[in-house]
């Protein structure tokens, strides 16, 4: 890429020169598709090149860090990337205008044990916004045998369902819930939050 645009870089400079007005405006075009393109890429998430492009092309990435019950962080082409598990909520431990929640250390352990180093696929869903308010990219996450992230945390009670927010799966979510709340389990347990 950076061949590309030294190569571009010095015909514009050199139809500058010579004053060649209508090959400069197309190789001004180019060079702007071209910056488009790769801003395109990378706020999708595909690969912008380098080291990670093989692993990104794949749709499949290395969590590096988890920093709560649905977020977690991967290493993109550009830099470290966060995602927030898309239409999961766990209880909270990282704002620092609350109180860690009712069973959030539990739901924060959980998914660093399940995801910490491993490999993900990551999914958008064309109902879904792509990032939220805070920048981080909204996805499902799948492990390497194909169980989604996002379900396990509600199966197994480490989260709640985001219904008011619109998804594809925002009923299927719902049922799986309820599930984990009528059989007690995780933070629907009636002992989970008793202090």
């Amino acid at each position: 890429m950076a061949n590309n645009f030294n190569f571009l870089g010095r015909e514009i400079l050199r139809m500058i020169k010579k004053k060649e007005y209508g090959q400069l405006a197309l190789a001004l075009c180019v060079l702007l598709i071209i910056v488009l393109a790769q801003q395109l890429l990378v706020e999708t998430g595909q690969p912008a090149g380098g080291a990670t492009a093989d692993l990104l092309s794949s749709g499949r990435m290395t969590i590096h860090r988890v920093l709560d019950g649905d977020t977690f962080a991967y290493m993109g082409a550009d830099g470290e990337r966060i995602v927030r598990l898309l239409g999961v909520n766990s209880p909270e431990t990282k704002d620092p205008r609350k109180p860690v929640e009712c069973f959030g250390r539990e739901s924060a352990e959980f998914l660093k044990q399940m995801l910490q180093g491993q490999n993900v696929r990551l999914e958008k869903d064309p109902k879904a916004r792509n990032i939220d308010k805070y920048g981080r990219e909204l996805r499902y996450a799948y492990l390497d045998d194909g169980r989604m992230v996002n379900k396990l945390l509600l199966e197994y009670g480490y989260a709640q369902a985001t219904p008011e927010y619109p998804f594809t799966l925002s009923e299927e979510f719902v049922m799986l819930e309820d599930e984990a709340k009528n059989s007690g389990r995780g933070l629907w347990n009636e002992d989970a939050c008793r202090q």
